[in-house]
C-alpha cells in the first residue's frame, strides 16, 4: 500500500508511510463501534503499536514495539474520510518519547517528517516486569509531562515504598526538563501524580474536567479498571 523512507536521527528512526483512501482494508478482527459512526482500516502490517498522536500537520505518528522505532503516517485521501510512550508538544514542535529505561526529547518538523538531535531527560526507569512507560502531555498543563511506570512484577513489594518509584504515575515540567544539561532521575524527581498503580497502559485527560484517566490491567482477573484522578 504504501512505500517507507526511513529517517534516522540519533537513535530514533521516523519510518514514513502513506495511507490512501484506496481499496479498504481488510481489519484482524470486527470493529466495535457505537451506533453513528464509522471506521475504516488505514494501515496494517504494525507491530505491536503501542501509542498514537496526532501531529500539527495532520499525520499520523505510532509507537510499536515489535518495529524499529516511531511510524509517521501521511493522510492522503481525498474525500473527507477518514517500544512505549509517545507525545508531542502542543506548539508541535518537540516529539517525546519513551523505552523501558528513559524518556528523551526531540526536536521534530511536522512538515518534513523528520527528528533533530535527541536530549535524554529522564533516566533510571529500567526493571523487569511491567516495562510500559506511557507519556502524556495535558492540554490544560502544555508545560507537564506525565510518566507512568508499572511494577517490577505481577507481585512487587517494593511498590510500598512511594521512593522506588515504581506503581506510579509522575509530572515533569517540561521546560525544566529542557533546559537541564543533566537527565533528571525518575524515582527522585518530579511529582507524585498518583501511586500504586500497577500497570498504567493508558493515560488520558478528560476534555471536560482536565482530570487524569488511568486505564489498567487486573489481574488475575479478566477485565479492566478505569480511574480519575
Amino acid at each position: 500500500m504504501a512505500a517507507f523512507a526511513i529517517f534516522a536521527a540519533l537513535g530514533l528512526f521516523l519510518s514514513s508511510a502513506n495511507a490512501q483512501n484506496c481499496t479498504p482494508l481488510n481489519p484482524s478482527a470486527p470493529l466495535k463501534i457505537s451506533d453513528g459512526y464509522t471506521a475504516q482500516v488505514i494501515l496494517n502490517g504494525l507491530k505491536s503499536p503501542r501509542d498514537i498522536v496526532l501531529d500539527t500537520a495532520g499525520n499520523l505518528l505510532v509507537t510499536e514495539q515489535g518495529g524499529a522505532g516511531i511510524r509517521r503516517v501521511v493522510l492522503t485521501e481525498s474525500d473527507g474520510n477518514l517500544n512505549h510512550g509517545l507525545a508531542l508538544s502542543q506548539d508541535g514542535k518537540t516529539l517525546f518519547v519513551s523505552n523501558m529505561a528513559s524518556v528523551s526529547a526531540y526536536p521534530y518538523d511536522a512538515e518534513a517528517g523528520t527528528v533533530g538531535t535527541k536530549k535524554t531527560l529522564i533516566e533510571g526507569m529500567r526493571s523487569g516486569g511491567h516495562i510500559t512507560r506511557t507519556l502524556l502531555i495535558p492540554s490544560s498543563a502544555p508545560d507537564v509531562l506525565l510518566i507512568s511506570r508499572g511494577s517490577d512484577g505481577n507481585i512487587d513489594n517494593s511498590t510500598i515504598d512511594v521512593t522506588s518509584g515504581k506503581s506510579i504515575i509522575k509530572s515533569f515540567k517540561i521546560s525544566e526538563l529542557l533546559a537541564s544539561e543533566t537527565a533528571t532521575d525518575y524515582a527522585t524527581g518530579g511529582e507524585v501524580l498518583g501511586w500504586g498503580l500497577r500497570n498504567s497502559v493508558g493515560v488520558g485527560e478528560d476534555p471536560s474536567t482536565g482530570g487524569i484517566v488511568r486505564y489498567t490491567e487486573i489481574w488475575p482477573l479478566c477485565g479492566s479498571l478505569t480511574e480519575e484522578y
